[in-house]
Order: C-alpha cells, then sequence, then structure tokens
C-alpha cells in the first residue's frame, strides 16, 4: 500500500526537524567528546523511522481496507520493532546510552504530535477570526 500524496510533506517535514534535532545532537556530542552517545542517537532515530513509517503505512492500510481486524497485528509487530533497539542497548550496555536510545526512539511520535497540535490551533484560530468578522 502506498502512502497518499497529502501526507508525504507531513512525513518530509518530520523527517527535517527530526534531523535537525539529531544534527545538532551530534554537534554537541562531537564537542563534548561522547561518541558512545552518537551510536545510541542513531539506533533510535533510525529505529524510529521505521516505527513511524510502520505506523502511518497501517493506519493507510486499515483505512483503505477497512479491516478493524488487521490492527492489532500492526500494533504487535510495531511493538517488536520498538523492542530491537531497546533489546540492542540492553545487550550493548557499554557501547549504547540506554536513555538515549530511548529518547530518540521516540522523537518521530512525539514531532509528530506536536505539529499535529500546531495544525489544529492554527485551524481553530483561523475559525475563530472568521467568526469575529462576522
Amino acid at each position: 500500500m502506498t502512502i497518499p500524496k497529502n501526507l508525504k510533506p507531513l512525513i518530509r517535514k518530520n523527517l527535517q526537524i527530526n534531523g535537525t534535532i539529531l544534527g545538532l545532537f551530534i554537534g554537541v556530542c562531537i564537542i563534548m567528546g561522547h561518541p558512545l552517545l552518537i551510536l545510541s542517537a542513531l539506533l533510535g532515530s533510525v529505529s524510529s523511522y521505521i516505527l513511524f513509517y510502520q505506523l502511518i503505512s497501517a493506519q493507510v492500510h486499515i483505512l483503505a481496507t477497512q479491516k478493524k481486524n488487521a490492527f492489532f497485528p500492526a500494533y504487535l509487530f510495531r511493538l517488536m520493532l520498538c523492542a530491537i533497539p531497546i533489546g540492542v542497548a540492553l545487550k550493548f550496555s557499554a557501547y549504547l546510552n540506554l536513555w538515549v536510545v530511548l529518547v530518540f526512539l521516540f522523537s518521530f511520535q512525539l514531532i509528530h504530535i506536536v505539529m499535529e497540535l500546531i495544525i489544529s490551533f492554527y485551524h481553530y484560530r483561523k475559525r475563530m477570526n472568521r467568526g469575529r468578522n462576522r
């Protein structure tokens, strides 16, 4: 199932914001001399993008096919995908920082929620301004 055209700019904007945050974090880690945090951030960000893309693909599939029973397998698959970087961070705790992996693991979802809140607030404000002008 392909992603609809109206969602692609949202994904691209989310990727730009997350890439900027990751770049700033990597820059600070290089300046401070913490290369292990860079690996943790990269693991969390890549996993977060995969989780986010899978979430959007699953929602598009559920809405297109109208099969509500497809939600649970997609949810379990997303949980398994989420457990992989956490397990890797726990297994290689000498090389990866679990807290950094967790922060970056949910970065795409958090940025998406903030973007949706800003868009909704903008539309709400626009509606309220139209109501005053009448």
